[in-house]
Parts: structure tokens; sequence; C-alpha cells
């Protein structure tokens, strides 16, 4: 027995789909993030817009400080992770072939 690990490609694709769903869930839970904050309970006035505003941008702001930004960050480390999931066995396949090849041609 040897202590090599080998994935075949149903479950390269198994990795990659699942990577994919739970993308699409995260993607579906940010995009609710647009219902948070919808009225400003903090009162009419100066500081109480501020709170809600400021309450909105860590929510919903499009940068990776942001939660929502932070969730796309997220699932775009998901596609790129299914991706590279459904490349894996003919690129693992490719790289054995290369260094077998640098093993048999060594002097």
């Amino acid at each position: 027995m040897t202590d090599e690990v080998k994935f075949t490609d149903a479950q390269w694709d198994e990795l990659a789909r699942a990577a994919e769903a739970f993308a699409g869930v995260l993607e579906m839970q940010r995009k609710q993030l647009d219902n948070v904050l919808t009225s400003n309970w903090a009162g009419d006035c100066g500081e109480g817009h501020g709170v809600i505003e400021n309450l909105r941008l860590l929510l919903q702001g499009a940068g990776s400080g942001s939660f929502g930004g932070a969730i796309k960050s997220e699932v775009v480390y998901l596609l790129d992770l299914a991706q590279r999931c459904r490349n894996a066995n003919s690129t693992l396949s490719g790289d054995d072939l290369v260094a077998a090849n640098k093993f048999f041609d060594a002097p």
C-alpha cells in the first residue's frame, strides 16, 4: 500500500459542484443584505442618518472591508476552486508526465 492519494474525475467533479453550490448559496444570501436596514430606526437626525449609513456600508459596501464584500470575495474564491478542481486531474497528470520524463531523461 502506498501513501499516495488519487482522486478520480468523478471526485474532482463532485468537489467542483460542491464549491459552486456553496458559492451560489453565499451569493443569494449576499443579495439578501439589500433588504437589511431599509428604514432608519436610529432617528431623523444627523447622528441617526450617520449611524444607519455606516451600518449599511459595513454590511453592504462594495469593498473587502464590508460583510457583503467579504462574502463576494468568498464566492469568487469558491468559483475559482471549482474551476481548479475540474482542471486538476489533467493538470496533475500532465505534471506527473513532465516529472517522469525528466527522471527518465536524467544522465
